[in-house]
């Protein structure tokens, strides 16, 4: 369990009584009128990882852009042989610019792709934790929360009740029968 200090909004460990960041004493529980305030300051910091997010789908498609650039020029990189008359044979011609500009292309489209996917993944974890921490202030009014459950656990809760409830209905049809 973490709890969050009223005054810089951070996550302390729960057994922490100070905030190591600021110093101010931590306490839990919040007045009603406590909420609002504090559930406000943390939805503008989705705002802020909503930015972050879009930047590395941006970097991530920008990236492809590249690879798929350089994709095209490796295939225009292969020369006709001139020296073979009797059957035709192409050659990777490594000196020519469009060989070059394959390989930037490859090469800083993948990084970019990779650190935009990175950069997305990251910043979307951090906001969807945001998200569950404000829903638990809302709800128990303590600035206590628990830990953000992964994306996995969440599709596992909901595609393990779609099947107990189909298979809930399949038994009332048969009973019915």
């Amino acid at each position: 369990m973490k709890t969050y200090c009223r005054q810089c909004l951070r996550k302390t460990n729960g057994a922490s009584h100070v905030c190591p960041n600021c110093g101010a004493d931590v306490v839990a529980e919040l007045q009603d009128e406590e909420v609002r305030p504090i559930v406000q300051a943390l939805h503008k910091r989705t705002n802020l990882y909503r930015e972050r997010i879009s930047t590395g789908l941006s970097f991530f498609i920008i990236g492809l852009t590249f690879v798929i650039i350089g994709l095209i020029f490796y295939r225009l990189s292969f020369k006709l042989d001139q020296s073979n008359v009797d059957e035709i044979v192409y050659n990777l011609a490594y000196a020519s610019a469009e060989f070059v500009v394959s390989m930037i292309g490859l090469i800083g489209g993948g990084i970019a792709t990779v650190f935009g996917a990175v950069w997305a993944i990251v910043w979307a974890f951090n906001k969807r934790s945001i998200v569950h921490d404000v829903e638990e202030i809302r709800q128990n009014k303590s600035l206590t929360v628990s830990r953000t459950p992964l994306i996995f656990e969440i599709w596992w809760k909901h595609i393990s009740y779609f099947f107990r409830q189909s298979i809930w209905k399949m038994k009332r049809k048969k009973a019915a029968k």
